[in-house]
């Protein structure tokens, strides 16, 4: 027996895992009012998260160790940056594990003119992990409509929260 359809083209793939994978962690408990608890996500993968001292330029890590795979993290980031490093590091776990062993986040990687397409997913999937679409349509609904605001309510970088609400079709209005 088989399935017959269309397949969509595009990021649906990756839509689909985060909503799953976010109905998953609401239903675990680890989804509050805004804020996804992304280390208590990773940990129950069974992925360990290591805060360790990296280069400035190098964000985090995933790794595999003998059967295990390890996120490191720059200790020396911000919490907001270490948030989306550890949910970036995540997305290549879920979607690039097969592919690889070893990623290497990079300052390097934030230019988009340096991207790769593997680098464009996991920054998708973070980002859509992090900041929903439909929880910053709530968050603007009930008038947080600063960019800091909406920053500091989701923990997420100033630039990280800029480039969703850019991608998601916001206008920014002002120098923000």
């Amino acid at each position: 027996m088989g399935v017959r359809g269309i397949r969509r083209k595009g990021n649906e793939p990756i839509k689909m895992n985060v909503e799953s994978i976010l109905h998953f962690a609401k239903n675990k408990g680890f989804v509050g009012e805004y804020n996804l608890d992304i280390e208590q996500l990773v940990i129950d993968n069974k992925i360990e998260i290591k805060r360790i001292e990296l280069p400035p330029e190098i964000s985090g890590k995933l790794y595999m160790q003998g059967d295990s795979w390890i996120i490191e993290v720059n200790k020396n980031h911000s919490p907001n940056r270490q948030r989306y490093t550890i949910a970036h590091e995540f997305a290549h776990y879920c979607l690039h594990k097969n592919a690889n062993q070893t990623f290497e986040d990079t300052a390097f990687f934030r230019k988009d003119e340096n991207k790769t397409s593997i680098e464009y997913e996991a920054n998708q999937f973070a980002a859509e992990l992090l900041m929903p679409e439909e929880k910053i349509k709530e968050a603007i609904e009930s008038d947080l409509l600063e960019l800091k605001q909406l920053a500091d309510h989701f923990k997420v970088s100033l630039i990280a929260m800029k480039n969703r609400l850019i991608n998601l079709g916001y206008k920014l209005i002002g120098d923000e």
